[in-house]
């Protein structure tokens, strides 16, 4: 698979527990045959000439000789680098299938992310407040600590490979901007958490922000989330400036208007 997006796409549908729709698995199929096939191809254009002599010296007509053909088609597709252009060809086959099938992996990407959000909520209601690289600490909270624990970074490794290819299936089919903050798609977070965490992303401080996971698959559910932050910066710009009148008012002895 020469385009790492797809091994990426794949690896997710894997971590997500799913098989890779019937059409994804067969444009991966093709990928394998055409590639080993244009590795396999030979032909130059030594070997047209052999093939036109051979036609003229038994006295036939070398522009209509099926010899001459064969080998100046073999040469004209090996002259251009025949396995780079297979890899062109099985790709668009294969971005076409993901295309196609979008919703159903997507789907897929968010129950298993869901899912593993879920996880990540009771392991921080018995781990609390505190970082999943902490194991000598959680260790010393006892065996229901370490169980959470464990199962919480299962959960994180999910996650992350969903995200992933949430990322890769977006830069490929365009069903969302792939730029998407990994936050605003992996939960419904607040302005004030989302600023917070916005350059690191990090599944387990959503939750220990009290967010709850809930993978967005659609560009509608994009848009409304970036709808929340847009009036929620609104109430905090008018919120400010409230209090700054009301400062300036007190400063100066002037009486609030009601």
């Amino acid at each position: 698979m020469q385009n790492p997006q797809i091994t990426v796409i794949i690896h997710a549908i894997k971590a997500a527990g799913a098989t890779a729709p019937k059409a994804v698995q067969d444009a991966v199929s093709v990928d394998t045959t055409l590639t080993t096939a244009a590795r396999e191809w030979v032909g130059s254009y030594t070997d047209v000439s052999r093939a036109w002599a051979d036609a003229v010296l038994a006295g036939r007509d070398a522009l209509d000789d099926p010899e001459v053909h064969r080998q100046t088609i073999a040469h004209v597709l090996n002259s251009q680098s025949l396995e780079r252009a297979a890899a062109t060809v099985s790709e668009e086959r294969t971005v076409a299938a993901l295309t196609a099938t979008q919703d159903t992996i997507l789907s897929a990407f968010k129950k298993a992310a869901d899912k593993a959000g879920a996880t990540l909520t009771e392991a921080h209601k018995i781990l609390g407040d505190i970082s999943l690289d902490a194991a000598a600490l959680i260790f010393k909270l006892g065996a229901t600590a370490v169980a959470a624990h464990t199962e919480a970074l299962e959960a994180v490794r999910t996650i992350r490979a969903i995200d992933k290819g949430w990322g890769a299936l977006a830069t490929l089919t365009g069903f969302a901007s792939p730029s998407t903050n990994t936050n605003m798609r992996l939960a419904d977070v607040p302005l004030h958490t989302y600023e917070q965490h916005r350059r690191t992303p990090d599944v387990w401080a959503l939750v220990r922000a009290n967010c709850t996971v809930d993978l967005a698959i659609t560009k509608a559910e994009l848009d409304k989330r970036t709808a929340r932050h847009d009036r929620e910066r609104e109430q905090r710009t008018a919120t400010t400036e409230a209090d700054w009148n009301r400062a300036v008012q007190r400063a100066h002895g002037i009486a609030p208007v009601f």
